[in-house]
Order: C-alpha cells, then structure tokens, then sequence
C-alpha cells in the first residue's frame, strides 16, 4: 500500500492577501478624504463662531460702556481699565467707544490664532473696513451705528454678521 503525503500550508493565498490589502487601500482613502472634509469643516465652524464672538463681545462691552459701567479698552500706553460714567469734560461718541474696544480685541489677539493658518500673526480679528483677504480672518468695522463684521470661509465665500449699536 502506498502512502501520499499531502502538505499543507496554513495561512493564506496569496489572491487572499492581495484582496486584503485592495480593500484596506480603499478604506484608507475614504478615511482620509473623509477626515480631510470634517477639518476643513470644522474650522469654517470655528471662524463663523469667532466672528459671532466678535459681534457679541463689542456689542455687550459698548452697551456695558453706554449704562456707565467699566471696560477694557486699548490706549496708547496698553490696555486699560476705564470708566464710561458720564463725564462733562469727558464725552465719547459711540464710535470712539467701538473702535477702542476693537482696538484691545485686535492687539490682544482676544479670540486666538486664524484656525486656517497658525503663523499667521496678525490672528483671526482685525479692523478693516475691506473684506478679509485671507481664509479664516476676520474683519470688524463700525459704520453708521452699525457694527459689521465679514470672514473668510472658503476662497470665494463670505460670512457676514451685522448688529445696530446706538445710544
């Protein structure tokens, strides 16, 4: 009686491994598509908060500085503490108000760095009446009683946020 040995290999073909690896490939590129749109996502959602920041902010500090109270503004020697209490000698207008709490907003880069660019030193705020030139900045001015403030989401796509601030 004759007797054949059959060897046998455990593991995987090598049509097996290839059909793995295939499929890993694909998954690999779904993921990092995927995970590159929530970032870019993500920081659309972070300038469009920064700018709400931004109108909110002001606003609520104007409106503390209209009833009498004290805020942070910037002035020449740095940032400082005043008092809005109505002084005869003393008067601000409410865009003098506005453009020194913008003032201490943009020096003291209040809402942190441009999401879309971490070296960009100029941070995510500036005054400037012009639309923003660069994705993730944005750009605060008062006009008319009207506080403005325009970011740049996309390449070609703005969002803007208004708010009236009269006395």
């Amino acid at each position: 009686m004759e007797r054949k040995f059959q060897l046998k290999f455990p593991g995987f073909s090598l049509v097996e491994l290839l059909v793995v690896v295939c499929i890993i490939g694909i998954l690999a590129g779904v993921g990092i598509i995927t995970y590159n749109n929530y970032l870019a996502s993500s920081k659309i959602t972070v300038v469009k908060n920064i700018n709400e920041q931004s109108i909110r902010y002001i606003t609520a500090e104007s409106i503390k500085c209209l009833i009498g109270g004290k805020i942070t503004v910037m002035e020449r020697t740095g940032p400082a503490e005043v008092s809005c209490d109505k002084d005869p000698y003393v008067q601000y207008t409410i865009d003098q108000i506005i453009g020194n709490i913008m003032g201490y907003v943009d020096t003291n880069n209040l809402f942190g760095d441009n999401p879309f660019d971490k070296n960009d030193l100029e941070g995510s705020f500036m005054i400037d009446e012009s639309n923003p030139n660069k994705l993730g900045r944005t750009n605060c001015y008062f006009k008319n009683g009207r506080l403005r403030c325009v970011s740049l989401i996309k390449p070609n796509e703005l969002f803007i946020n208004e708010n009236d601030i009269s006395i």
